[in-house]
């Protein structure tokens, strides 16, 4: 009897359950809804966000922004405004985006986050319709924007304002691949020529624009289409154009294809790509324990577990894929959900571009999660579709898997959330950049940097010091532990460290530490040598002028002194040690005349 009972509250609560997703599904079908609910869902997410600082590399871009007139728009395109150096940086549409959100915004950091967060909004809506398009499912589709959404990776592409180029040069794809179903749909060429002008914008937003050939060629063939084949291989054929002139263009302006960060070699980095590989494809299906660095270092013997591991872990992964691949009865949307996956992730595995413990990052995975959540959503989708409906078995079966997914959204959502408190701010930034790379001198430097900022000289100084016991030439440790002992008011040490800074790495602002060390040890010839260094790499260098017109006054000449230091009164008004040290320098050149005259 209680065996029947509990059958008829568990079947009596499956029908509950199956009665309220027909409901939800019914809401999904209201024209915009799902769209608006994505986005809903997406703000409240990241809401956390908008009452964060600036991190890392936020402050320079911030503080020193390319601030343009409309005139000056061409020199986007035709320069390296980002670096003014040999760089790996050609970005011109995402440099535009970041110089208008800082004529809107300023310095704010809230409106800087809003600005982040409406670029991913717009990319959650456009994978909505990306999906609805391919699936023809609603409710499935608003699966798959749900998991885009909510992918805990995403914090370090949406919370990081210096990362805008990821969400922009997804938003501006995802344009491209609508205009181009559009176009397959209706043969129409106004739409073919928005998707080509689209595709071609990818390229200028972000080097991973240059592989939209194979994402667009792929999508393409995905869908059923009143466009002829050799037309669809003549329009991928105009995307590997674009791809090509942009490389070309990208060459002649940054003066090579790419300058290397590393000193790995081409060796060194095809033993490391199947780590690499397989810590992104481990990281798209399980995002736990992130941080802004990883303890992924370069592999030098093929002997290392460091290679054979993840090898062996690609291979049985190839094999399982291998093994769905044969059982699937319609595999395009397979060869969809496999290009954009791997397509974007081919520049990031050009791992020589970057320095140690920054070989990869989650940002990367911003477009191949657009597929995860299309190939979850089909999953899905299949599994429902198989099992029979009017059964008790397929309604439990259809409720199960319901609740997985509210369980899978729901811990999305939770990770996220959680996860954006390690973005507040560099403290908290840092403190699990070390937590995860122990070994890290960058990010031990950066956290260094931070204490001290804070006033915790003593832990401070202790983690620059750590940081050089692991790199020894480490130049910003070098100056860091310089300038907190100027500070301290200790010209000798700070003499000492920056000394072995600047031989390693020369910076305006550290020579003009280094020439205010000297001159107050008195050692004014080197000091004038010093602040000159500073002039010549950066003539508006503050302080430098102020510097060589001080050390110019102790040597007594006067009326050089008074030259140096109107220079830097008319770089920096607001220098009021520079105001004093004019009034001085003047009186001692009036006195110098007045005892010539008698």
């Amino acid at each position: 009897m209680g065996t029947v009972k509990q059958h008829m509250e568990l079947t009596s609560g499956s029908l509950k359950l199956g009665v309220l997703r027909s409901k939800w599904r019914e809401v999904l079908e209201r024209p915009a809804l799902p769209e608006f609910l994505l986005a809903l869902l997406t703000l409240l997410v990241y809401a956390r966000s908008l009452s964060m600082g600036f991190v890392y590399d936020d402050h320079d871009m911030i503080d020193n922004p390319w601030v343009l007139n409309w005139k000056d728009i061409p020199k986007v395109f035709t320069q390296d405004l980002i670096n003014n150096h040999r760089s790996n940086f050609y970005r011109p549409l995402a440099l535009l985006w970041q110089v208008l959100v800082h004529k809107l915004a300023g310095t704010n950091p809230a409106a800087w986050h809003f600005s982040a967060i409406l670029l991913h909004l717009v990319c959650v809506v456009l994978v909505f319709r990306l999906a609805w398009k391919l699936l023809d499912d609603r409710g499935y589709a608003t699966l798959a924007a749900a998991v885009f959404a909510l992918h805990p990776t995403h914090v370090e592409a949406v919370t990081w304002v210096s990362d805008a180029a990821d969400l922009l040069v997804a938003a501006v794809l995802m344009l491209s691949a609508l205009a181009l179903l559009r176009w397959l749909k209706s043969g129409s060429p106004v739409w073919w020529t928005a998707s080509w002008l689209l595709a071609t914008g990818c390229c200028f937003v972000k080097e991973t624009g240059i592989f939209m050939p194979v994402l667009l060629l792929t999508l393409a063939f995905s869908v059923e289409s009143t466009v002829s084949r050799p037309a669809i291989i003549l329009t991928g054929f105009s995307f590997l154009l674009s791809s090509c002139g942009f490389l070309v263009l990208r060459g002649q302006i940054l003066h090579g294809f790419a300058h290397p960060l590393s000193a790995a070699g081409n060796y060194e980095m095809a033993l490391t790509l199947p780590a690499a590989l397989w810590f992104y494809l481990s990281h798209l299906v399980f995002p736990v324990g992130l941080g802004p660095f990883y303890p992924l270092a370069f592999v030098s013997r093929p002997q290392s577990p460091a290679f054979v591991v993840p090898l062996l872990l690609l291979v049985v992964l190839l094999g399982a894929v291998g093994w769905l691949y044969q059982r699937l009865s319609d595999r395009r949307l397979f060869w969809f959900c496999a290009a954009w996956v791997i397509a974007p992730l081919i520049a990031p595995l050009y791992l020589k571009l970057f320095p140690d413990f920054e070989l990869v990052h989650d940002r990367y995975l911003y477009l191949p999660t657009i597929a995860l959540g299309i190939a979850l959503a089909v999953g899905l989708k299949k599994l429902s579709d198989a099992t029979p409906a009017g059964t008790t078995y397929g309604r439990h079966a259809a409720n199960y898997l319901t609740i997985a997914t509210v369980v899978l959204v729901t811990a999305a959502a939770a990770e996220t959330i959680s996860y954006q408190g390690v973005w507040q701010d560099d403290a908290h930034l840092f403190q699990r950049g070390v937590a995860l790379t122990p070994g890290n001198a960058r990010a031990l430097v950066n956290l260094g940097v931070v204490k001290l900022q804070q006033g915790n000289y003593p832990q401070g100084i202790a983690l620059l010091k750590r940081s050089l016991e692991i790199q020894p030439d480490n130049a910003f440790a070098l100056f860091d532990l310089g300038n907190a002992a100027w500070n301290n008011n200790d010209a000798a040490t700070t003499e000492s460290y920056v000394q072995k800074a600047v031989a390693l790495e020369s910076h305006s602002n550290w020579w003009v530490i280094l020439a205010s060390a000297k001159l107050k040890l008195g050692k004014l010839t080197e000091a004038e040598w010093a602040a000159r260094q500073a002039i010549a790499i950066d003539p508006a260098e503050p302080g430098a002028h102020l510097l060589l017109g001080a050390v110019r006054l102790a040597q007594g000449d006067s009326a050089t002194a008074v030259q140096e230091i109107s220079t830097e009164l008319r770089l920096n008004p607001a220098n009021a040690s520079a105001r004093q040290a004019l009034q001085v320098a003047q009186e001692q050149l009036a006195k110098k005349r007045n005892e010539t005259f008698r």
